[in-house]
């Protein structure tokens, strides 16, 4: 849940402002990389949840344009 919050984080900032969003994508990398040399997570829990977080915020982020309009 760590990596998938900040994966979403990130991706809210990267529609506002692209750079702002790079940014917590490093973070999220980072908070990614430390669940799992805490051995808190495996790699392919940490994947998971980033690759859960990146579609769901596709889809929201999509639906937000789509009814702004």
């Amino acid at each position: 849940m760590h990596t998938a919050f900040n994966i979403f984080v990130a991706a809210l900032f990267f529609s506002l402002n692209p750079q702002a969003g790079l940014i917590w994508l490093g973070i999220a990398v980072l908070v990614g990389i430390t669940r799992i040399i805490l051995k808190r997570h495996t790699v392919k829990e940490v994947f998971m949840g980033a690759g859960i977080a990146f579609v769901i915020s596709f889809i929201y982020l999509y639906c937000n344009i789509q009814f702004q309009y």
